[in-house]
């Protein structure tokens, strides 16, 4: 079996080949910022094209958090592009959402949307923005990008 990444142009890929070519698997989410709060990270890899999702629960009070590490390096600044983070309260059963700025090829710093100014500005989610945090709010991050 080839490793998923590795085929070649021309290559004939076996049953088992095509098998692992689209498959999620878990992977270990490292965030400041975010006490009070349990992740689950899954990502999909398929040549140099990494796709995944972060959901962070709150246990309680909590602030998001500020900063989060990708699954696999980002090739360049542009794609950051293609990240959208969510951010739920439960208590109101309302969506808050927001970007994500890259910060370097791992990390990227949370953002919420924000209307105060002229035209939408990305501000950093605290203890009580976008809404106040407690037991049951969702912090989403979803996204694709191309890897280095």
């Amino acid at each position: 079996m080839t490793t998923l990444g590795n085929f070649v142009v021309g290559q004939t890929l076996t049953a088992s080949d095509m098998n692992i070519i689209g498959t999620w698997s878990a992977f270990t989410v490292t965030t400041t910022g975010s006490a009070n709060m349990t992740f689950t990270g899954q990502k999909c890899v398929v040549n140099k094209l990494c796709v995944f999702e972060i959901i962070g629960t709150a246990t309680g009070a909590c602030t998001p958090p500020v900063t989060v590490t990708f699954p696999e390096t980002m090739a360049s600044l542009n794609g950051a592009v293609g990240l959208q983070a969510g951010y739920y309260d439960d208590s109101a059963a309302v969506w808050y959402y927001g970007p994500m700025q890259r910060s370097s090829g791992t990390i990227g710093q949370t953002r919420v949307w924000n209307s105060a100014a002229t035209y939408l500005t990305g501000t950093q989610p605290t203890n009580l923005i976008p809404f106040t945090w407690a037991i049951s709010d969702l912090f989403v991050l979803t996204g694709s990008y191309r890897m280095s």
